[in-house]
Formats: C-alpha cells, structure tokens, sequence
C-alpha cells in the first residue's frame, strides 16, 4: 500500500479551484455543442471553439430562417451561454490569479503557481 502525505489548506483550495473551473469549462463546452448541433439541424453551421461560437452564433441566429419558437429557444441559450462564459469563471480566473502570485501551492501549469 502506498501511503501519501496529507495535503495542506492550500493546495486543497487550489486543487477545488481548478475542478471548479473545470466543471464550468465543462457545462460551457456542453452547451455550446448543444446549440451546434440543433442549429445544425435548422441548417445553421457554426465552428468549434468556443469563442468563434460566442463571436458568430449570435448573427447566425438572427440571420438565419427561423420560427419564433426556435428563435426565442436559441436566443434564452446564448443569454445563458454568454452568462455562464462571464460571471461564473471570473472568481475563479480571479482566485488562480492570485494563487499564482502568491506561493500558495504549486506545479501548476494553468496558475503558475509552485507545488510546496
């Protein structure tokens, strides 16, 4: 059996930080490839990537063919979409931010930080 030492405070915080992001980065990717697929099916293509999607999804839709059902569909999606892609990642960006200038944990490829 191999036994490991118990991680500080700290690098618990940061490891909850960078599954947190994860977890957004995750729902975000979700959703946008959602919202390609369904404006695929109306005939709608838009690229991978998520900020070429946040840059061309919104006139696609308003170009595009659409009922009002879908249209209004579409548009309750971006709004969520555009709001997930703000708000909730800004503390996180925000608390790796600080985590990598100060020298709370480390070997973090994303933070910078360095691993104690």
């Amino acid at each position: 059996m191999r036994f490991v030492p118990v991680k500080t405070t700290e690098q618990q915080d940061l490891q909850s930080l960078h599954r947190a992001r994860e977890r957004v980065a995750c729902a975000r990717t979700t959703l946008i490839n959602h919202m390609r697929g369904l404006l695929g099916e109306y005939g709608v293509i838009l690229p991978q990537g998520a900020w070429r999607f946040l840059k061309q999804a919104q006139d696609a839709i308003a170009a595009a063919d659409l009922s009002d059902l879908a249209r209004g569909l579409f548009g309750d999606l971006f709004d969520e979409l555009q709001l997930s892609t703000s708000g909730s990642t800004s503390w996180i960006k925000d608390s790796l931010a600080f985590a990598g200038r100060t020298k709370l944990v480390g070997a973090c490829r994303s933070c910078r930080a360095s691993v104690r």
